[in-house]
C-alpha cells in the first residue's frame, strides 16, 4: 500500500514545528522592526535583514524532521522510499506556501512604500531587482535549498552517528576557513562580492540544481541508516 499520502499527513500534524513557528518568529522580527522605524521615523529607505530568520528556521526544521520522524515512520513498517517521498513533498508543500505568502508581503511593502515609514524587511536590493514572480522563485529555491541542507545534515548523523557528523562539520569548517584565508590574502573578496551582486540570478539557478544533490545524498544516506 502506498504510504506516501500518510507520511505527508504526519508531517503536517505538529502544524506548529513545520510552518507555523518559523512564521511567528518572523513576524515578532517585522513587528518589532516596525515599531521601532515608527518611533525613530526615518526618512531614507533602509533593510532591515530580519528576513533571514525564516530561512534560518526552515533549515533547523529540515534538521529537526529527520530526528522526529524517521524512527517512528520505520517502526510502522513504512518503506524508506516512501518516508523520503512523503518527507520531500511535505517540504515542499510548506516551502511553496511560504514562498508565496514572502511573495505577498513583498508586494505590499513595496506599494506602500516600505510600510509608510521606508522600512524594508520582506526585500533586500538583489531581490528587488526582479518582478514578483521573481521574488516567488527566489523565495522558493532559498527555502528549499535550506531545508534539504538541514534534512542532508541531519541524514549524515543518521547514518554515521555524532562521530561522523562531527567529523563531516570539521573538514566543512576546514575547506572555508581555507577558502576565506586564501581570499583574504589574494584580496579576492570585492571581486566575488561584484561577482555575486551582477550574477545572482545564476547564483539562485545554481542553488536549485543543489537541492538536487541534497535529496539524493540525503535519500542514499537513508537506505543505509539504522533507525
Amino acid at each position: 500500500m502506498n504510504r506516501i499520502p500518510a507520511i505527508i499527513k504526519m508531517h503536517f500534524r505538529d502544524k506548529w514545528t513545520a510552518f507555523l513557528l518559523p512564521w511567528a518568529i518572523l513576524l515578532s522580527s517585522f513587528i518589532v522592526n516596525l515599531f521601532v522605524s515608527y518611533l525613530i521615523d526615518n526618512q531614507e529607505p533602509f533593510y532591515t535583514g530580519g528576513l533571514a530568520s525564516i530561512f534560518i528556521s526552515m533549515t533547523i526544521i529540515g534538521a529537526v524532521t529527520m530526528a522526529q520522524t524517521f524512527p517512528f515512520a520505520l517502526g510502522l513498517s513504512v518503506r524508506r522510499k516512501d518516508y523520503f517521498l512523503g518527507t520531500t513533498l511535505a517540504a515542499l508543500i510548506i516551502n511553496v506556501v511560504s514562498a508565496l505568502l514572502l511573495s505577498i508581503f513583498s508586494l505590499v511593502e513595496h506599494s506602500t512604500d516600505g510600510w509608510r515609514v521606508k522600512m524594508y524587511f520582506f526585500n533586500n536590493p538583489l531581490v528587488d531587482t526582479f518582478n514578483v514572480a521573481g521574488h516567488l522563485v527566489i523565495y522558493l529555491v532559498l527555502l528549499l535549498h535550506l531545508h534539504f541542507l538541514g534534512f542532508a545534515i541531519s541524514s549524515i548523523h543518521r547514518r554515521f552517528g555524532p562521530s561522523g557528523l562531527f567529523i563531516f562539520l570539521a573538514a566543512v569548517l576546514v575547506l572555508f576557513s581555507s577558502l576565506a584565508l586564501v581570499f583574504t590574502h589574494y584580496q579576492l573578496w570585492v571581486g566575488i562580492a561584484l561577482w555575486f551582486v551582477g550574477h545572482f540570478a545564476l547564483f539562485v539557478c545554481c542553488m536549485a540544481l543543489v537541492i538536487f544533490l541534497y535529496a539524493f545524498v540525503s535519500y542514499a544516506l537513508l537506505r543505509r541508516a539504522t533507525v
